[in-house]
């Protein structure tokens, strides 16, 4: 019950390097980055407009929880 849920961090992660990710979650993540006042560092794989919206998210303090 709620498992349908329950993420796998262990596929995220893979989609995350592998530049898998909607936008949303880009923004996301540059959201939660900041939050935790970690450096603005978007993985390398990714194209222009997933770094945009990661840095979006960083500069705007997205709101992670959307």
């Amino acid at each position: 019950m709620g498992r349908e849920h329950e993420t796998d961090y262990a596929e995220f992660e893979r989609n995350v390097f592998e530049g898998n990710v909607t936008l949303t979650q880009c923004r996301r993540m540059g959201s939660t980055h900041k939050a935790y006042g970690w450096s603005s560092t978007p993985p390398g794989s990714w194209n222009t407009e997933q770094v945009n919206a990661y840095m979006e998210g960083y500069r705007n303090d997205y709101d992670c929880l959307l």
